[in-house]
């Protein structure tokens, strides 16, 4: 809102400018520094916006549960449960690394069957959690198999305060 009042604004002052009785050069200048200012505001209130690492620590964000569900083919509808325990950090870009792995038998040992990295866009406000369900290509993972297990690990986190 406050980029379309700035916007507003100088356009306005720009036009007046050309309304008043001055010479060429001076209006060309005001109007060239009313741009420059403009832009100048602009970028100045954006810039608290944009998404940063180091805003929020990588170990405030916690993994708090994963699920998937087979949907189509080779495809699953991987759930992932996040928690935001930062205090004034707002989670906007998440990297996790989701693994299937194959859990059971008499050795009771899990063989990855495949390791995937993905970007997750979200709003998490801080102290407060969410599920992510995104629909992922596993291929290699068989989706008749009973003994999948399914985890997922935070790599990067970008926040704003």
């Amino acid at each position: 809102m406050i980029r379309l009042i700035i916007v507003v604004v100088v356009i306005f002052l720009i036009w007046l400018l050309y309304i008043l009785h001055l010479e060429r050069k001076k209006k060309v200048v005001i109007a060239v520094g009313a741009l420059t200012l403009c832009g100048v505001a602009i970028w100045l209130e954006s810039y608290d916006q944009t998404a940063r690492d180091g805003v929020v620590a990588l170990d405030s964000v916690q993994v708090c549960g994963v699920e998937g569900v087979h949907t189509y083919r080779s495809n699953f509808d991987v759930s992932i449960c996040l928690e935001n325990n930062d205090a004034v950090g707002t989670v906007k870009t998440v990297t996790m690394e989701v693994l299937a792995e194959q859990c059971g038998g008499a050795a009771a040992e899990c063989v990855l069957l495949k390791k995937l990295t993905r970007d997750f866009s979200l709003v998490l406000e801080p102290t407060e959690g969410t599920v992510l369900t995104r629909n992922i290509d596993f291929k290699g993972v068989d989706p008749s198999l009973e003994s999948v297990r399914w985890s997922a690990t935070v790599l990067r986190v970008q926040a704003i305060k």
